[in-house]
């Protein structure tokens, strides 16, 4: 379902790796299904990608998702120095995980 919002096999390859990645299609689903804009769904998507390897740097896995957790992913955007094009900076890394925990 990811594919609905990107094509470009790197990224497909990115949003599928770390620990969200085996949900992502869902997210995208859920996204779809809720009436998303392409770029706000693209957004929210990424946010949760960016989590899903942040988490994977950790150790931690998808059952270990918490506000706790999430918290620490948000200080983790205030230096976040991610290879990643906005370097996790944009609102949808933190509004993207928000809405993947609920």
């Amino acid at each position: 379902m990811v594919e609905h919002f990107f094509q470009h096999p790197y990224t497909l390859r990115y949003l599928r790796a770390g620990v969200t990645g085996r949900n992502i299609d869902s997210f995208a689903a859920a996204l779809a299904d809720q009436g998303f804009k392409r770029d706000r769904a693209r957004g929210l998507l990424r946010g949760v990608a960016h989590l899903g390897h942040w988490m994977e740097d950790r150790g931690a896995e998808l059952h270990d998702l918490d506000e706790e957790l999430l918290t620490g992913f948000r200080e983790h955007l205030g230096c976040c120095s991610c290879v990643r094009k906005n370097k996790g900076r944009l609102t949808y890394c933190r509004s993207g995980p928000n809405r993947f925990l609920r």
